[in-house]
């Protein structure tokens, strides 16, 4: 009877110890699984580089998370100025795209050694001249900016155009000059940036009034093409993964850093005039 009851003693402080043992492990676990998570979410937020915008204060320099850098702003390049002539001179200057302008009408066209491409029309017949007679830049049928810019290597030209009330933006390939058109709901193509590694492009597309800006991000592979946000003045993080965009002053003012799929987003300034000038690499 004694070893019995002795028995059940000893198998019941066996039982709490080994409870005891198995609760402090799975607490360890959760510890070291929470902090692996927190760890991999920091990773993923590092976005890299540097950014400069202007602010009130003047020219400032900061990290994605807000830390002063070193100033190492430069002058980017202006890839969706307007053309002044209408010519947009392909990066290895073998293909040129241009204004091509007759009495039939106008259309967006590429010259190469081999002949004449024409894409999209811009204009139909009688309409004004979009480029010279002394206007500041090519213009669409509507007096609307006609961008343009080539994908870094090349391989894809991209631009906005506005006729008939219709505002389209527009990517070709190269070589097979086969296109791709988007009709905008939300108004013309204001800019047109083309990412780092040319997989993808930004544009803003701004109403006629000026007021309201949509911020797009096409896939140049896929053909896809998503609304990411409500802003303009966007500039690409030197990883093609996220943009600095100048947020609407009524809504969400400042600058604010998006990931290119919308999943991410925070805010680096809310100063309403806060603009990006240029991101990159540290």
């Amino acid at each position: 009877m004694i070893y019995r009851d002795i028995r059940r003693q000893f198998a019941g402080r066996t039982s709490i110890a080994w409870v005891a043992a198995i609760a402090a492990v799975a607490l360890v676990s959760a510890i070291a699984i929470t902090l692996l998570l927190l760890q991999r979410s920091d990773d993923s937020t590092d976005i890299g580089g540097v950014i400069t915008y202007q602010s009130s204060q003047g020219e400032v320099t900061v990290r994605p998370n807000g830390d002063q850098a070193e100033r190492r702003y430069v002058e980017p390049a202006d890839q969706f100025a307007t053309s002044i002539d209408g010519v947009w001179v392909a990066p290895d200057e073998t293909v040129v795209a241009f204004v091509d302008q007759t009495d039939e009408g106008a259309w967006m066209a590429i010259w190469e050694p081999s002949g004449v491409t024409r894409l999209a029309q811009l204009a139909g017949p009688g309409s004004p001249q979009l480029v010279g007679g002394g206007k500041g830049g090519a213009r669409a049928a509507d007096g609307v900016p006609l961008l343009a810019a080539w994908s870094p290597d090349g391989s894809r030209f991209a631009f906005g155009s506005a006729i008939d009330d219709q505002d389209v933006f527009h990517v070709v390939n190269s070589g097979t000059w086969s296109e791709r058109s988007y009709g905008l709901d939300d108004g013309f193509v204001g800019e047109l940036v083309w990412s780092p590694d040319g997989q993808y492009v930004a544009i803003s597309s701004y109403s006629r009034d000026g007021l309201d800006h949509t911020v797009y991000v096409a896939d140049a592979a896929s053909g896809g093409i998503s609304k990411l946000v409500d802003g303009c003045l966007i500039v690409w993080s030197p990883d093609s993964s996220y943009l600095a965009v100048h947020r609407d002053p009524y809504y969400e003012p400042g600058l604010w850093l998006f990931s290119i799929d919308g999943l991410e987003r925070s805010q680096l300034s809310d100063e309403v005039g806060a603009t990006a000038l240029a991101w990159l690499p540290e």
